[in-house]
């Protein structure tokens, strides 16, 4: 699975300070002798973070998530919920969902969504039981929720929904596609996504797309396109990829251009101004304009194009200018010319260009056409 940032819940784990115990878990005789007993919902109150505990009953609620040994515990009174991870080999890992346990392990907090790792003979089967629902919808809980797919699946396995709280796959379940609507039965991760543990877990009552559909360019600049659609967009790469590998533009056979944003996913930034390309992606809302959001690199479709520009151009539109009697670079590393144009510096660093310059870039969307241009080149230095 590619992912743009730490998104899986063991990453979660980590920066939440959750992390196994150093010594690489518990030993047996320390689990033997830990002296106090609790149940899932009384560690949210004032079990001892740190401390080995025994926690009984515990029902498993999940299976582990896939390449993180990971699962989800509840109380089988409340409802409350807490993570179960392992540090080696624990005899009978995974247990069966509707297992009930006696854990001897370590809580290593936090309160509000507690994690155990537990190491060596720390689980006993207590025989089966049926999960429930939660009567609160909280991190770890399993509940079920009324959702709509706003945003398709990315690769790191999350779909929009209308609450923005997120559908997440972090259980390997295929996810709807957009415009999905119907309900989720799933646990709830620390950051209110809720992540279906099986396909029986989602009762559909709209499929939605099966696909990307394909669109023009002007299509999403209009806004005609509603944001998190799936869709396919062919033109030409109008500019270079931005210095921080976030950013280029695609242009139509009119010189309509649109912003892509790449966000921080990994993949080759190798495509260049002039190529004729085909996106997949998702509409996005931009600042102040809408972009299409890819996490894929673009489809070459052989040939090149001369680069359009168009000197009334709105955002994402390439054009020429004379930026006469720049400033100097603000914190951020744009200048302002003496007509108050912005031109920021994602493309090309400006901080030790001249005063006077003959500059093409882009339309940048803030509301005024042509007053911020991101420039894409200097083609001239003036004599004042």
């Amino acid at each position: 699975m590619t992912t743009r940032f730490v998104t899986g819940f063991a990453g979660w784990l980590l920066s939440a300070g959750c992390a196994p115990p150093p010594d690489g878990g518990a030993e047996d005789s320390d689990l033997v002798l830990a002296p106090s007993r609790w149940t899932v919902a009384s560690l949210r109150v004032d079990a001892p973070i740190g401390e080995l505990v025994r926690v009984a009953p515990a029902l498993v609620v999940s299976p582990p998530t896939p390449g993180e040994d990971l699962l989800f515990l509840q109380d089988p009174v409340t409802g409350d919920g807490a993570v179960l991870g392992r540090s080696g080999h624990v005899p009978g890992w995974p247990p069966p969902v509707g297992t009930r346990l006696d854990v001897r392990a370590r809580f290593v907090g936090p309160r509000l969504a507690p994690v155990l790792w537990v190491d060596g003979s720390g689980l006993t089967p207590l025989g089966a039981g049926a999960p429930i629902l939660a009567s609160v919808d909280a991190p770890l809980n399993l509940v079920t929720r009324a959702f709509e797919i706003t945003g398709g699946a990315d690769p790191s396995a999350r779909a929009s929904t209308a609450d923005d709280l997120g559908m997440d796959g972090v259980f390997g379940v295929p996810l709807p596609g957009w415009g999905a609507t119907g309900a989720v039965t799933g646990v709830v991760l620390a950051d209110g996504a809720i992540a279906p543990r099986s396909a029986e877990d989602i009762a559909l009552d709209v499929p939605g797309l099966a696909g990307p559909e394909p669109v023009g360019v002007d299509d999403v600049r209009q806004g005609s396109v509603p944001a998190g659609y799936p869709v396919v967009v062919e033109g030409v790469q109008a500019a270079p990829w931005s210095r921080d590998g976030r950013w280029t533009v695609v242009q139509d056979a009119t010189g309509r251009g649109l912003w892509v944003d790449a966000e921080g996913w990994a993949f080759p930034r190798d495509t260049l101004p002039g190529q004729a390309v085909r996106w997949t992606g998702a509409v996005a809302a931009g600042p102040g304009h809408p972009v299409l959001r890819v996490w894929s690199p673009a489809e070459p479709l052989g040939g090149v194009a001369v680069v359009v520009r168009d000197p009334t151009g709105r955002v994402g539109d390439v054009l020429q200018t004379d930026a006469l009697g720049l400033g100097p670079p603000d914190p951020r590393g744009e200048r302002t010319d003496s007509q108050g144009r912005v031109f920021d510096d994602r493309f090309v660093d400006l901080s030790s260009a001249p005063a006077d310059l003959r500059v093409t870039g882009i339309v940048v969307g803030d509301g005024v056409s042509g007053t911020r241009l991101a420039v894409v080149a200097i083609d001239a230095v003036l004599t004042p």
